[in-house]
């Protein structure tokens, strides 16, 4: 987003009809026009969350911080994340998994400290592939990457690993 088309967003009252708002570390200070010199990232993070919830009280958040993990504000409380480290090939589209990954888990029911964990599993594996979408990552993929580096995972989202 330039700055330009932030302010669009800032003033175009559509945040009031967001249900979930998923920005990156950047994105989050540049529409909540934050300036983070001197001030650790979950301070930031807190006032991108002051911000958004006088937009919109209702709106979950989404913020993601590529080798630090992501935030995510599910309206009743703050879940970090940390991310997994991954070999990078490529950036591009992790961030699009990430959102992927929460949708699919919220429709599935999922509790917001699973869901987080698995955008950010998805997000670090879509980084392996050179491609926009890696091609090969699935089901199997995740629950083989979980096993072989034995992840501790949330226990809410053990059932639906089968574990």
């Amino acid at each position: 987003f330039t700055t330009g088309e932030m302010e669009v967003v800032r003033k175009s009252g559509l945040l009031a009809m967001v249900d979930l708002l998923a920005l990156n570390l950047e994105e989050a200070t540049a529409l909540a026009q934050i300036v983070p010199a001197d001030r650790t990232e979950r301070s930031v993070v807190h006032q991108i969350l002051a911000w958004g919830r006088a937009q919109n009280p209702h709106m979950a958040m989404s913020i993601t911080a590529g080798k630090m993990g992501s935030w995510l504000w599910d309206g009743s409380g703050l879940h970090l994340t940390p991310s997994i480290p991954f070999s990078m090939a490529s950036s591009a589209g992790a961030g699009d998994a990430h959102l992927a990954c929460l949708i699919a888990a919220a429709a599935l029911g999922m509790a917001p400290e699973a869901a987080a964990f698995l955008a950010n599993l998805v997000a670090g594996l879509s980084v392996t592939s050179p491609h926009t979408i890696h091609s090969q990552l699935d089901a199997g993929m995740v629950q083989n990457v979980i096993w072989e580096r034995g992840l501790p995972l949330p226990d809410s989202l053990r059932p639906y690993l089968g574990v």
